[in-house]
């Protein structure tokens, strides 16, 4: 959560009605863990910039993370929004569960995603994100590295076995997922050492925040890592070029290559509308170019054809 704003200049302790741009009210990374700078004069400020330009640093690095974060997790659901490949008819919470009810498609498919079926903004998520978080990681690769262009950030894949879901997901009919891994990105801020998981899809097990800190995550969820990080290098379709390889796909190769096809249609959008110039300005000035950046993509991904 944002610090409440400081009203003692940094530099003097006279009483400050200036704040440092840079890092005004910044997320927190751990409770308390943030500091934000205020002063009383412009000189003050300059006097004071040798101390501060670390701390500064870090902060404005540390709000740039967590707007991008919220910007890949607008674009994954607006995609799957848009390009939805699921024949859903039901969604039913029973016993602490959410039932995704669906019926068979025609490989290759794609419809709109059907916004009746709830009104609920935490069973949306659920239905959008179920079963996608290795595609997610693949689909938002582009997007990640044109965000986080030109920050000195480490970015791992990790597998995790969530101990703790306030609410599954299941799909029915479907295989019970329950001892499946959910992969996630785990990004290491190397000027802070600060560790954040990255987790666009976690909203399947009740859990909507797209960016914690490492240790928070794995407390909350008591969530058991698989192995160790690896480095991240996937493409927008590292994942489906595994899976076209594996024989006895039979329909399904066609459903693989309409989202290659849907894929490429995302990529080209990110490459031409997105850069790390989006993180920037103020708070207001981010929410609007972040609503842009979603009506934009919307338009984009209505012109596909399967």
């Amino acid at each position: 959560m944002p610090t409440s704003t400081p009203t003692i200049c940094a530099a003097c302790g006279l009483n400050a009605t200036l704040h440092c741009a840079g890092c005004l009210n910044p997320p927190a990374y751990l409770p308390g863990h943030t500091i934000s700078a205020a002063y009383c004069t412009r000189a003050c400020q300059k006097r004071h910039w040798p101390v501060h330009k670390r701390v500064c640093r870090v902060m404005a690095q540390r709000t740039k993370l967590h707007r991008a974060a919220r910007v890949l997790k607008t674009a994954l659901l607006t995609y799957r929004t848009t390009l939805y490949d699921i024949a859903l008819t039901k969604i039913d919470l029973r016993d602490g569960t959410l039932y995704l009810h669906q019926e068979a498609r025609d490989p290759g498919t794609r419809v709109h995603f059907p916004e009746h079926l709830t009104t609920k903004p935490e069973e949306r998520e659920a239905a959008l994100c179920v079963n996608q978080c290795t595609a997610a990681m693949a689909l938002l690769s582009g997007l990640i590295r044109g965000l986080l262009a030109g920050m000195d950030t480490r970015i791992e894949f990790m597998d995790l076995q969530i101990g703790k879901k306030p609410r599954p997901t299941r799909l029915v009919p479907g295989p019970d997922p329950t001892g499946c891994p959910h992969t996630v990105l785990v990004v290491t801020m190397r000027l802070s050492g600060e560790e954040w998981v990255l987790d666009p899809t976690g909203g399947q097990y009740g859990y909507r925040e797209v960016l914690v800190p490492f240790t928070r995550y794995v407390d909350d969820r008591e969530a058991k890592p698989w192995g160790y990080p690896v480095p991240y290098d996937a493409t927008e379709t590292s994942d489906l070029d595994f899976l076209v390889g594996l024989s006895g796909l039979g329909a399904r190769r066609r459903d693989l290559e309409v989202e290659r096809r849907a894929r490429g249609h995302f990529a080209r959008f990110v490459r031409d509308n997105v850069g790390k110039e989006m993180l920037g300005g103020g708070a207001d000035e981010f929410e609007k170019r972040l609503e842009g950046f979603d009506m934009r993509l919307k338009e984009h991904l209505w012109e596909f054809r399967v």
